[in-house]
């Protein structure tokens, strides 16, 4: 079994040290997708807005380009990871009231997620890869051969 290693095509400027998924089949009818930390690098234009609830926009949308582009739905998915850093929950609780950065990202995510309910940790980190990051989202999903699996 071979590991793939794939970019979406809406991604104009992937990162040279590592691709946004792999995919390596599981069984005859399966194949395991697991997506890299994605951050709040806007795809087309390779610039990150200011500010955690933009970010947790255009990483959403990194994560639904990733998944389409491997034939996955979010009902495939089988773990979310999510880091924040505590810095931008600060300064947003200071802006708006305490908690106001956990309603946001619960209403958010809660929303992408459309119902479904994959194991998942949410974790509130002092640094990032670059300050100018708010957050990072990563996944994992299996997905099976629709046709194959009657479904």
């Amino acid at each position: 079994m071979a590991v793939g290693a794939f970019d979406p095509p809406l991604f104009k400027h992937p990162n040279p040290l590592y691709s946004s998924y792999t995919s390596i089949p599981i069984s005859a009818t399966a194949k395991l997708v697991t997506v890299a930390g994605q951050v709040a690098d806007d795809p087309e234009t390779n610039e990150v807005p200011i500010g955690l609830a933009a970010q947790l926009d255009v990483c959403l949308t990194r994560l639904t380009a990733i998944l389409d582009h491997a034939g996955a739905a979010k009902t495939d998915l089988t773990r979310l990871m999510y880091y924040i850093a505590q810095p931008a929950i600060d300064e947003l609780d200071g802006k708006e009231g305490e908690s106001a950065a956990l309603t946001l990202i619960a209403t958010k995510v809660g929303a992408w997620l459309e119902g479904h309910r994959p194991a998942s940790c949410y974790l509130r980190v002092f640094g990032m890869s670059e300050d100018k990051y708010c957050c990072e989202f990563e996944c994992m999903a299996v997905v099976g051969n629709k046709q194959s699996m009657n479904y």
